[in-house]
């Protein structure tokens, strides 16, 4: 976890979800992920969406990107996860 700029007091808890961690099943949304629940299981589920999510409204998801975009952040990846991803494309926002 070196040079990861985690705070101390997470380190130990992020070490105890990593040995536990089954990459076999990371992408799987179904009961078949068994590593769904370790960040709840070592309370680091709101750590972890702080620092690697942006999710809400328009106006939060606006306020957020421009906080990163401060900070020197110039790129991002969008991940669109939603049952209707055609509906999606038509939209015309694409």
């Amino acid at each position: 976890m070196y040079g990861k700029g985690l705070p101390e007091d997470i380190k130990p808890r992020v070490a105890a979800m990593m040995a536990e961690y089954d990459s076999r099943h990371h992408a799987f949304a179904d009961g078949a992920n068994v590593s769904a629940g370790l960040a709840d299981k070592h309370g680091l589920t709101e750590f972890l969406a702080s620092r690697g999510t942006i999710a809400g409204s328009t106006e939060y998801c606006i306020d957020r990107l421009t906080e990163l975009a401060e900070r020197g952040v110039n790129k991002t990846v969008l991940a669109l996860f939603m049952e209707d991803k055609e509906g999606w494309s038509a939209c015309g926002h694409c």
